[in-house]
């Protein structure tokens, strides 16, 4: 060792030697007379210079700032081995260990400034290493239609804990694997399509960060075979018509193959959607559904029929319904073999007929005295039976039929009762004041109080009506203590003997107009909706015009006089001018805002007087009556529910409904349809003169008879 250092010393130049006695010279201080060298030593490193990263998969990092070129930074573990030493290029650097380990621990660094001592250790904590962020092949999502929605994680280990966030962060469930995967259930994500961010802590490790996961909207709920009705048609379009939908459903129909035939888009609770042809075979179908922002259901697969026979023509058919024989029904313009089959309006069957020919005659033993329908069916040789064809018939010739109500109690009794109840008539007589009711100036008397005004010069003479205080009337004449006056009036009690004459049966005579009023209503007459519209329900009629149908319907929904009804609406309506017929836009009911609907009144139900339209176009809106058909069938309800069905009136004639003789034996009048005496009378002729232009129906009479 001497001699090298020789070799090297002797190497050096003069100028070499002199600097390095300088410098050797600056590092010796005297002490006693003793040379000693002195190094400083370097500072330690602050905590805060220093961050540890243990990371999962890849190399573990320590990266130490605020250095100065040339530091040295030496790394030691918990147990004071040396990791890594590594000298700074700059302000900072990073060292790079294999594996710190799996769990959070501990380091020790130093730092050695150059010439100068290294410093001491400086402890450093780190944490364990983050949890492998999932993948999105490890994670799917369902969101379900009607049940909870599943998020499954897979190539997992057990103790894993999954956690679930929103798209807005918001935490949503916390989960620890039992095994290689897991099922996270959560009530509802929504409706729509969206995302989830997902994080994975495996044990003694921290949480991973997140990974967001799109998920599809729900699906739409899978269509049942009990909502599509598949019809194969023949000589005419296919349908698949689908019920118990929402407005803006999708269907999307696809041929047995896969193969896709039609979409629509639902415009209410039901859809049709026409194919060309299905082909004349059967076959099957599949449907699906697409509720509005969510994925199509799964394929619904329908069955479907081979095509129906073509459905007779009405000018195929004649039926003659015969009073006293048999009634028949031909049918024309056929192939043979044909087979014809004749059903009522309940679907019972009547006759069934196999064509030798061209045609075929069935006979059928009673359709009925009174107009109606019956339906027919072909079933060509080789296809299915077809729909059923309607056919209207009509009644037999016109009949009358007659009948009498026996009522235990005495007319002039049920007059009186009547003529107490205030019956009311329009008729105009000579009215009657006491004189001390008046202040009389010339012709004039100014009413002072409130009195009665009477039918005669006295008190025994029934009440007309009633003036008040400051009314005005013109003197007529005076007899004795009263004057005979006259003023406006429209509605006044009847005389008693006014009241007699119309509730007495035997002033109106059989085959008279006013002998309506005793025509049973509680049942049909027969009439033929062709014939009543030309000839009744023109053009002249307004809004009820062309309406047969619609009163026939509801004639036999309510079990009621078809021309009744219409006699009825036709008065009510002004010949269906009127604004209630012809339909009045509604906004409130009963003072409070209602969504605006237009509706129709066609009897004036509800229209009291004081506010007739206001009152009856409310009522309507109540009843839901937004079409003048919903109008004629609803008010024909009321009319039946009210008086001619009633279970407890059965107020079934004209009569009946204004005097309810039945309730008068043991009571006083009640539930009447109307106070004036002549109303029954009033009805009658319209009734009258309607039949009069039809040629075929069929009429009861029920008239009273009272105890002598």
């Amino acid at each position: 060792m001497k001699k090298s250092k020789k070799v090297l010393f002797l190497k050096m130049g003069m100028g070499s030697i002199v600097l390095f006695l300088l410098i050797f010279q600056s590092l010796i201080s005297f002490s006693g007379g003793t040379a000693i060298a002195q190094t400083s030593a370097t500072p330690r490193l602050s905590p805060s210079q220093i961050k540890v990263t243990n990371n999962y998969g890849k190399s573990d990092t320590i990266y130490v700032s605020h250095l100065k070129k040339g530091d040295v930074i030496r790394v030691y573990n918990s147990a004071g081995k040396w990791l890594k030493t590594q000298t700074s290029r700059g302000t900072s650097t990073t060292l790079y260990i294999k594996q710190l380990g799996t769990y959070s621990g501990k380091l020790s660094l130093t730092i050695t400034h150059p010439y100068r001592k290294t410093s001491g250790k400086t402890p450093v904590s780190y944490y364990s290493e983050y949890s492998a962020r999932l993948s999105t092949g490890q994670v799917r999502v369902t969101n379900n239609y009607g049940k909870s929605d599943t998020i499954y994680v897979s190539h997992l280990k057990k103790g894993d804990v999954i956690r679930v966030y929103n798209s807005a962060g918001k935490w949503l469930k916390t989960q620890t694997s039992k095994g290689t995967s897991t099922t996270l259930y959560i009530k509802q994500l929504g409706t729509c399509s969206g995302k989830l961010s997902l994080t994975v802590n495996h044990p003694y490790r921290r949480i991973s960060g997140k990974t967001p996961v799109s998920y599809y909207s729900e699906y739409s709920a899978r269509l049942s075979t009990g909502q599509v009705r598949v019809t194969n048609n023949y000589g005419k379009s296919d349908t698949v018509y689908v019920s118990h939908l929402k407005k803006g459903d999708v269907i999307r129909v696809y041929h047995s193959s896969g193969k896709w035939l039609k979409t629509q888009t639902s415009k209410g609770t039901s859809t049709t959607l026409y194919i060309k042809q299905l082909g004349a075979q059967a076959g099957r179908l599949s449907v699906t559904v697409a509720h509005p922002y969510r994925r199509p259901g799964g394929k619904l697969t329908v069955p479907y029929g081979a095509e129906l026979s073509a459905p007779l023509q009405a000018s195929q058919i004649e039926v003659t319904n015969n009073r006293g024989s048999a009634d028949t029904i031909y049918v024309g313009r056929l192939k043979k073999g044909d087979v014809i089959r004749v059903y009522n309006a309940k679907g019972q069957g009547l006759a069934s007929v196999k064509s030798a020919g061209s045609s075929v005659t069935a006979s059928v033993d009673q359709l009925g005295e009174m107009s109606g329908k019956i339906y027919l069916t072909v079933t060509h040789s080789g296809q299915k039976t077809s729909s059923k064809t309607a056919v209207t018939y009509k009644s037999e010739p016109i009949l009358m039929q007659y009948q009498t109500t026996l009522y235990d109690y005495k007319l002039s009794d049920a007059s009186d009762k009547q003529a107490a109840a205030g019956a009311q008539t329009d008729k105009k007589y000579k009215m009657y004041i006491s004189a001390s009711a008046l202040k009389v100036s010339g012709s004039t008397g100014t009413v002072t109080g409130t009195w009665n005004v009477r039918g005669g010069p006295g008190t025994n003479y029934w009440i007309i009506t009633q003036v008040s205080n400051g009314q005005t009337v013109k003197i007529i004449n005076k007899i004795n203590s009263w004057y005979q006056i006259n003023f406006s009036t429209f509605w006044v009690n009847a005389a008693p003997s006014d009241v007699f004459y119309y509730l007495n049966p035997t002033n109106f005579n059989p085959g008279s107009t006013e002998y309506f009023q005793f025509l049973k209503l509680s049942g049909l007459s027969g009439i033929d909706a062709n014939e009543t519209n030309e000839k009744i329900l023109t053009s002249k009629r307004g809004i009820l015009a062309g309406k047969a149908a619609t009163f026939i319907q509801a004639a036999r929904e309510q079990n009621i006089n078809e021309i009744y009804l219409i006699a009825h609406a036709l008065l009510e309506t002004g010949n269906g001018s009127s604004n209630l017929a012809n339909g009045i836009l509604v906004k409130s009911v009963d003072g409070k805002p209602v969504a605006p609907e237009t509706v129709y009144n066609m009897f004036g139900i509800g229209a009291v007087d004081s506010n007739p339209e206001e009152k009856g176009a409310e009522y309507a809106y109540k009843q839901g009556w937004f079409t003048p058909e919903e109008a004629i069938l609803g008010g024909a309800r009321f009319i039946g529910d009210r008086y001619i069905n009633n279970q407890t009136w059965h107020q079934d004639t004209l009569y009946k409904m204004r005097w309810n003789p039945a309730v008068l034996e043991n009571g006083n009048p009640a539930h009447e349809y109307a106070s004036d005496i002549g109303w029954a009378v009033k009805q009658t002729t319209i009734i009258k003169e309607l039949y009069d232009l039809l040629t075929s129906y069929s009429l009861t009479f029920d008239t009273p008879k009272y105890k002598n």
